[in-house]
């Protein structure tokens, strides 16, 4: 566990690691500026029994003593946690720890983290329910990632729910290697049509065709993005190059850059 009194961490990785839970319990107390020394104080006990001569003598010098206002801020200051980008990859964690660090950033009001990655971790339903409940309030994030963590369309409302907050500020969303199909795609395509952020989405490697619906959804993200005069890039994988040609072909203010057959990046300008 790190002490507080040690606040130049602005980075960091939590990889492949079987003690998650530990690990992110000591990162918590860590970002709650929680000091080790205040830890071990809780856990001394004093097994002695009271001198009552001594009890009453400690009472008058109580009453005699006046506390320094400022030794009374000192005791009070604490030093600012200032981690910026937290990645946790194929880590094993589960619930608890998603909670304790759900309330972390919302509960204690800790307003510095702005790079969150959860990747290659098997996230159940109500561990991102949990997540989606601090981060939807959460103006602080522009980054998050959810690669591979088995998740399908019961968590695209959880995503919704972050990706629609008023004061978003994330920018890059990356959500690859899940389990999303067209139905789950298109609902969280439509919730772009009411963030003004967001820019960078990378959905490829999931289990979606280019069907008539997705195509819909994606000519809406188009035009409104580009009536805004904004940027968006939108990472597809296993596609069929033939129907988005076809609809750029119909918009020409649409960048198009192939990469390779899997990923195409469509940039609007």
């Amino acid at each position: 566990m790190i002490d507080s009194n040690y606040d130049r961490i602005n980075k960091i990785n939590i990889m492949n690691m079987q003690n998650g839970n530990d690990i992110i319990k000591g990162l918590c107390f860590y970002i709650d500026n929680i000091k080790i020394c205040d830890l071990l104080k809780k856990n001394i006990k004093n097994v002695r029994k009271a001198n009552p001569i001594v009890e009453r003598k400690n009472k008058l010098n109580l009453k005699k003593k006046t506390i320094d206002p400022e030794k009374k801020s000192d005791s009070i200051k604490k030093n600012p946690c200032n981690i910026k980008s937290l990645r946790i990859f194929n880590t094993n964690i589960d619930i608890n720890a998603i909670i304790l660090l759900s309330k972390i950033l919302y509960d204690n009001n800790y307003s510095k983290l702005e790079h969150l990655a959860i990747d290659c971790i098997n996230l159940e339903n109500d561990s991102l329910k949990y997540m989606s409940l601090s981060l939807c309030n959460y103006n602080s994030l522009k980054s998050l990632s959810l690669q591979y963590c088995n998740l399908n369309n019961d968590a695209i409302k959880y995503i919704i729910d972050i990706v629609i907050y008023v004061n978003s500020s994330i920018t890059t969303l990356n959500l690859s290697g899940n389990k999303f199909t067209e139905e789950g795609i298109c609902s969280l395509f439509e919730s772009f049509l009411l963030n003004n952020v967001l820019s960078n989405i990378d959905i490829s490697y999931n289990m979606f065709n280019l069907s008539s619906p997705f195509i819909e959804m994606l000519s809406k993200i188009i035009i409104n993005k580009t009536v805004e005069k904004k940027k968006i890039m939108i990472f597809l994988g296993k596609c069929s190059l033939l129907a988005i040609y076809d609809y750029v072909y119909m918009h020409n203010n649409v960048e198009l850059r192939k990469y390779n057959i899997k990923h195409i990046v469509i940039n609007l300008i």
